[in-house]
């Protein structure tokens, strides 16, 4: 256990240590609220909790995609993991300081943005925070899997870049996470119903609304089928050289 807090304060502080994740990761979300809410949020009232819950989903798509994904790509290449492998902690104390690591960095995200749509905008989670709690957690364990799995595929830091842009950037337009899925072109609706981040929004969505676990049923066990799914692949292909 003492090897998993040092590791994982170690991610954390480098995680913090650059100014591009400051921005991507905490400054970033907050000026597509304002900017988007500045457009729309006036001719549609709701518009503004609409927004607040896709962003909760694109944070966690953007740590786990980026923060895991590339970064364990860029270890690979630069020995990193192979140097770990001969040090007394074991494989798996790496990986889960990884999803520690990523966990904790998305939380002070989605809490500063919490903060701020609360301030501004008097955004309030009506279904209650422990059922948000839950609802992001089992996205972040969901989406690792999936971070896990390019960094497995990506040979170089470059490549994992531009996988996890082809990912994160389709899933962020059509799971619904700045504008409703029911105005979009049929073929991409039939699309997004196969995108793990609709239900993650979705969940998240419904919980600011008011809903509570019992009513996200569905969205959290396609979430965590994906979790499952994305974890035994991830252990079967798992590179750590």
């Amino acid at each position: 256990m003492r090897g998993l807090y040092k590791l994982t304060v170690i991610e954390l502080k480098l995680y913090l240590r650059e100014w591009e994740v400051i921005f991507w990761s905490f400054l970033f979300p907050i000026f597509i609220l304002l900017f988007l809410n500045t457009l729309f949020g006036q001719r549609y009232p709701k518009y503004t909790e609409f927004l607040f819950s896709g962003l909760i989903g694109v944070i966690i798509m953007s740590r786990t995609f980026f923060g895991l994904g590339v970064v364990i790509a860029s270890y690979r290449t630069e020995k990193i993991l192979k140097r770990f492998r001969i040090t007394p902690l074991k494989g798996r104390v790496f990986i889960i300081a990884q999803i520690f690591s990523q966990y904790i960095g998305t939380f002070l995200s989605i809490l500063l943005l919490l903060v701020i749509a609360s301030a501004i905008y008097r955004i309030e989670v009506k279904g209650g925070y422990f059922s948000l709690i839950v609802v992001v957690t089992i996205g972040i364990l969901s989406f690792s899997t999936i971070g896990f799995i390019l960094a497995s595929i990506a040979k170089t830091p470059r490549s994992a870049m531009a996988m996890a842009q082809a990912l994160f950037i389709p899933m962020m337009f059509i799971s619904g996470a700045y504008f409703p899925v029911t105005i979009m072109p049929k073929f991409l609706q039939l699309v997004a119903k196969i995108l793990p981040a609709t239900y993650l929004i979705r969940a998240v969505r419904n919980v600011v609304s008011g809903a509570g676990l019992r009513d996200n049923s569905i969205e959290l066990l396609i979430l965590l089928t994906w979790m499952v799914v994305g974890f035994v692949i991830s252990v079967r292909i798992f590179k750590w050289e």
